[in-house]
């Protein structure tokens, strides 16, 4: 048996090596709504490598089967998810549903729930060749939100040693 995990992020050729043990199960997991194919050269994408096994046995019809129950998110961040990339299909489990999730005080509050989408204006510019930055998205978390917060809130967060 080989289980590939997140296949649909893996390049076909890749998905393959594990196939010369001449496998009597090869199990795919992935969702083709998630991240694509990580690429690492330019010249990949051209070349056909942008693909995964799992996209192409999904396109020529090979039988899939859809994660209907979901476990682990809260219920917020599934319902917007199952409805915008999945028609609705997916449900939250009762075990799920059932949590006290409102842990934190500030979960309550309308800037600060578990779940939020703001539409900024802004671009991705690259950081000293090393990553992309939003100075928009910057400036609103850092600027606006953060202060916002720690004035409401710093009692209720308890310091830890993240790095």
């Amino acid at each position: 048996v080989v289980i590939v995990d997140e296949a649909c992020q893996a390049s076909e050729p890749s998905t393959l090596i594990p196939l010369k043990f001449n496998p009597g199960t090869v199990v795919l997991v992935g969702d083709p709504q998630q991240l694509p194919v990580t690429l690492l050269s330019s010249l990949s994408a051209p070349a056909g490598f942008g693909r995964s096994l799992f996209e192409r046995l999904h396109q020529n019809n090979w039988p899939v089967l859809m994660l209907r129950t979901q476990y682990r998110m809260h219920p917020l961040i599934s319902h917007f998810s199952s409805n915008m990339f999945y028609d609705g299909r997916v449900a939250t489990a009762e075990s799920v549903t059932s949590r006290h999730w409102s842990c934190a005080p500030w979960h309550n509050e309308p800037n600060f729930p578990p779940f939020a989408i703001w539409n900024l204006e802004g671009y991705m510019v690259r950081s000293n060749g090393k990553g992309y930055s939003n100075i928009k998205e910057e400036d609103f978390i850092v600027g606006k939100m953060l202060p916002q917060f720690i004035q409401k809130y710093q009692k209720d967060v308890k310091p830890t040693n993240a790095a």
